[in-house]
């Protein structure tokens, strides 16, 4: 837990920052020292902190300026976020090439190193990619000087053995120090009987530890059928296969679809090959639009639907968008809405805005960290499967691609992504590329 979020990002932030004792050098000729400059550090604090209405809720405690807050309660998770999450954009422009891109290095490990579950083949990958950047740490940092030696923490060595720890004792998400805070949370949560807390949490103890063993012997009984994942469904809702939830608000009647989209959903039926005698009604078919659907992982994913535009109330940027797979390709798409296509099999489906694809130059630059995409908004619509959808994600308006491409007339409407992490999708599937010679690049890579 503190390796990623607090040790790593200290070193490097004091590195850039040139706090570290220089031992007789002159600090104002480290090339990496990029926020020695009081007012560039603070200007980029501020940037991270506008990425904040961006972010869903599923993402907890969202970071703060780390100009003003970094040594004021900075919290593990606000790390995580600022520095895995919106790092691999907000440094793009600001430190050198080959400090950029031994930093995106480390990113992509960690990242694929936290994911909650990892196959043991890209394991061996991992290891590679932390072995490399440790390398490049020395290699362009510490540069084998004595007077360096004190920018070779812990920290730039215990990476290279997280890959041999996974596979003796499984993702490290599961028995790092995140389960045993949230659990001594919860306990504390449960504590009634303040006259005799210590029996009264022994007692808490030993009774969730009685209903995990019934539930492990008859998993049967962990979930009843007005739960999802333990759950309550509400009475308005709806179950679907796979864990997946309808929530309301709905329509109640049933609609008639606009006629643009009524033509997207004919499309979605023609090359899917559904068929039903309602369909054949064209002139009479009526659809339930849900503004809400809850994902197996637990995410709440929201629509425009929810979204009414009034004079005290607008919407200053898109809805924390989805991460859905088609053909084993990543697609981020903002939702409209959802219907429960009650046809020839018990389905439902999205209306989803898809954002553009990634710039190539940019993900290869950052080891396939920094994503890129126009918002492409009623241009790009189409009808999805919902059991594609894999994550809730963020997309916070992107600062450097104008300075990156200042030629670039989708600068404006430039978004880049953030997950949540753990729940990453880029690390072992594909992407659509804007280059048409190049159209699949492997995000393995």
């Amino acid at each position: 837990m503190h390796l990623p979020t607090l040790n790593t990002p200290d070193l490097f932030i004091g590195l850039w920052k040139t706090t570290f004792a220089s031992d007789g050098e002159e600090r104002k000729h480290w090339p990496w020292g990029v926020f020695r400059d009081a007012k560039v550090w603070s200007d980029h604090g501020q940037k991270v902190a506008d990425i904040t209405s961006y972010l869903p809720g599923s993402f907890d405690r969202p970071p703060r300026n780390p100009a003003e807050k970094a040594n004021s309660g900075y919290k593990a998770w606000e790390w995580l976020l600022y520095f895995f999450g919106a790092g691999p954009c907000l440094y793009t422009n600001v430190l050198p090439e080959k400090f950029y891109k031994h930093f995106a290095l480390g990113v992509s490990a960690y990242k694929a190193i936290m994911q909650n579950k990892i196959s043991v083949e890209s394991l061996t990958a991992i290891e590679e990619k932390f072995l490399l950047w440790v390398k490049m740490f020395e290699g362009i940092y510490y540069k084998g000087r004595v007077s360096r030696l004190h920018f070779c923490r812990a920290c730039m060595h215990t990476p290279i053995h997280l890959a041999a720890q996974v596979q003796l004792k499984g993702p490290l998400s599961l028995h790092s120090q995140w389960c045993l805070e949230r659990t001594i949370g919860n306990l504390g949560e449960e504590i009634h009987l303040h006259s005799d807390p210590f029996t009264n949490l022994a007692n808490i103890a030993v009774r969730r530890c009685q209903l995990i063993a019934v539930k492990t012997i008859l998993p049967h009984l962990d979930v009843c059928d007005e739960q999802v994942d333990g759950v309550k469904v509400p009475q308005a809702g709806r179950r679907l296969d796979d864990g997946y939830v309808l929530l309301p608000k709905r329509d109640d009647p049933m609609q008639k679809l606009e006629k643009p989209h009524e033509d997207l959903l004919y499309s979605f039926f023609s090359l899917n090959g559904i068929t039903s005698p309602r369909i054949k009604d064209r002139a009479n078919f009526k659809v339930r639009r849900w503004s809400t659907l809850r994902l197996p992982n637990g995410q709440i994913a929201r629509s425009t639907m929810n979204e009414k535009p009034t004079p005290k109330r607008t919407r200053k940027s898109p809805l924390p968008p989805l991460a859905f797979i088609r053909n084993g390709i990543v697609n981020i798409g903002e939702v409209q809405y959802f219907i429960g296509a009650e046809l020839d099999k018990d389905t439902a489906l999205a209306l989803v805005s898809v954002y553009g694809p990634p710039n190539p130059h940019l993900m290869t630059l950052s080891h396939n960290t920094y994503w890129s995409a126009e918002y492409r908004g009623d241009t790009a619509l189409e009808f999805i499967e919902v059991r594609y959808i894999n994550s809730v994600v963020a997309m916070a308006p992107d600062p450097q691609f104008r300075i990156t491409f200042p030629n670039d007339i989708t600068g404006k409407r430039r978004f880049f992504l953030m997950e949540k992490p753990g729940l990453e999708v880029w690390n072992t599937l594909t992407f659509d590329s804007e280059e048409p010679q190049n159209q699949i690049l492997d995000i393995g890579r």
